[in-house]
């Protein structure tokens, strides 16, 4: 099936803002913790979550190669992975910590997602390409 925005421009600037995500979560968390009161119970894990359900619905939009399952795959292990980095990066930024619990909200959210992406997508697909229709009955 042919990818709705399939122009090499499109597929360019589809990376360009996974990379420019990556950068600004790398930046974000280069940043000293600086101790904020938290309006409700597990915000940074539900920041974390949301932060990386974001990340995977880029790749998985940005990554066009194979079949859904695939794209879902890659998705979700980039973004884990890239969780993984960015806990190991905060160990070495004063006043940051890496911890295991912020990685398992990333890489819950990268599953949501990534699984969001391909569920959404099945919707634009069915709604833009219609099922034919049975005319004989």
């Amino acid at each position: 099936m042919r990818r709705l925005f399939a122009h090499p421009i499109f597929h360019a600037f589809s990376w360009f803002l996974v990379l420019a995500y990556m950068g600004g979560i790398f930046w974000l968390s280069h940043q000293p913790s600086v101790p904020l009161p938290l309006r409700f119970p597990f915000e940074d894990k539900f920041f974390h979550f949301l932060a990386y359900h974001f990340l995977a619905f880029l790749l998985a939009n940005a990554y066009w190669q194979g079949g859904q399952k695939r794209r879902f795959w890659v998705a979700f292990f980039v973004a884990a992975l890239y969780g993984i980095s960015d806990e190991l990066h905060q160990a070495f930024v004063p006043g940051r910590e890496a911890s295991v619990l912020d990685w398992l909200a990333d890489a819950f959210g990268a599953w949501a997602g990534a699984y969001l992406y391909l569920k959404s997508e099945g919707l634009w697909r069915r709604k833009l390409v219609p099922l034919p229709v049975d005319k004989t009955g």
